[in-house]
């Protein structure tokens, strides 16, 4: 079976975002990448909601969210314009100029089946690394299975 989830980055600060926290949840993909970029991010998760980016501070120290309603405001009326355009960058709203692709994992080791990712980037270059973040981000992946897990197929969806 496949599926193919759209969602966008503002859903890691939203308490309602990924599904209500019904659906594939990709807020560790988002506070990764803030890491990357030097800021401190920290989730949370309230009730059966989404798990959420409640905690945010810059590499100088800014704190962006602590005028903001937590959970509630776009991100976008908040965040320093130099990080919205380093997450739209990184995770484009636009299919322009992206294809789709499949990348497919397997692990002897650890599992006996195939993971599917359905991954949307410009090029063949970065779908594996995308897709190994979402699996990151992925509960029912250990580490040790994405360690051992070797790319068995890239393939451009139409």
């Amino acid at each position: 079976m496949k599926a193919i989830v759209y969602w966008e980055w503002e859903e890691a600060f939203d308490i309602f975002g990924f599904g209500d926290g019904g659906g594939p949840n990709f807020t560790d993909v988002i506070r990764d990448f803030l890491t990357d970029l030097g800021w401190v991010a920290r989730t949370q998760i309230l009730g059966w909601h989404n798990e959420r980016i409640y905690y945010l501070e810059g590499p100088n120290g800014e704190k962006p969210m602590d005028e903001h309603e937590r959970g509630y405001d776009c991100p976008r009326e908040y965040l320093p314009i130099e990080l919205i355009q380093a997450l739209d960058r990184e995770f484009p709203e636009e299919r322009e100029g992206l294809k789709t692709y499949e990348v497919r994992f397997n692990s002897d080791t650890y599992r006996s089946q195939d993971v599917i990712c359905i991954v949307d980037t410009p090029d063949k270059k970065t779908a594996e690394r995308k897709a190994r973040k979402m699996l990151k981000a992925d509960i029912d992946v250990s580490p040790e299975w994405l360690e051992d897990a070797g790319m068995v197929h890239i393939e451009e969806l139409l």
